[in-house]
């Protein structure tokens, strides 16, 4: 019985292997295709220096939402390995505790960094509605605010009032 239950642990574990190994291979295609688009952009004839700075510009943030993309996926690829080492034990033995024990320390991580671009990209719509609508677009913030805080979302009131504080700043500003 035991080695059943070890045979189904490595399975687990080559699966969770397997798996982030393909989430690494797809990461580091899509690098490439972002790499190689920028070079062909950079060395078309003709372009401005306007030009240039603009798909530099659109590089880097592909770059970094490149770059954020992989850290969770390697956060959540070690994870899902923790997890499935930890089947590996026996139930209350000290492995499978440590091995469990990592895996919830990096579900933690992951929802954190969930959470955060949760509240990035809520705020980068907000700053839009607020562009495109000047302070009418602040009842459709408010709006989208308390909608994202009914439906469980992880902005808490501090979070909303640095967002709108932000923004009541940017428009003053302007």
């Amino acid at each position: 019985m035991a080695f059943d239950g070890l045979l189904g642990g490595i399975s687990s574990v080559a699966a969770a292997f397997t798996d982030f190994g393909s989430v690494m291979q797809k990461n580091a295609a899509t690098f490439s295709e972002i790499q190689k688009t920028y070079d062909e952009n950079m060395k078309r004839q003709g372009n401005t220096e306007e030009q240039k700075a603009g798909y530099t510009k659109q590089f880097a943030e592909e770059r970094l939402k490149y770059e954020q993309a992989t850290t969770l996926a390697e956060i959540s690829g070690a994870r899902s390995i923790a997890g499935a080492t930890s089947k590996m034990f026996s139930e209350k033995s000290a492995a499978r505790k440590a091995f469990h024990g990592i895996e919830m320390g990096l579900a933690v991580v992951e929802m954190a960094m969930s959470a955060k671009k949760m509240v990035v990209d809520v705020a980068a719509g907000a700053a839009k509605m607020f562009s495109q609508s000047g302070w009418a677009g602040f009842a459709g913030v408010a709006a989208m605010m308390a909608v994202m805080g009914c439906l469980g979302g992880a902005m808490g009131a501090s979070d909303i009032v640095t967002v709108l504080s932000a923004f009541t700043l940017k428009n003053t500003a302007n």
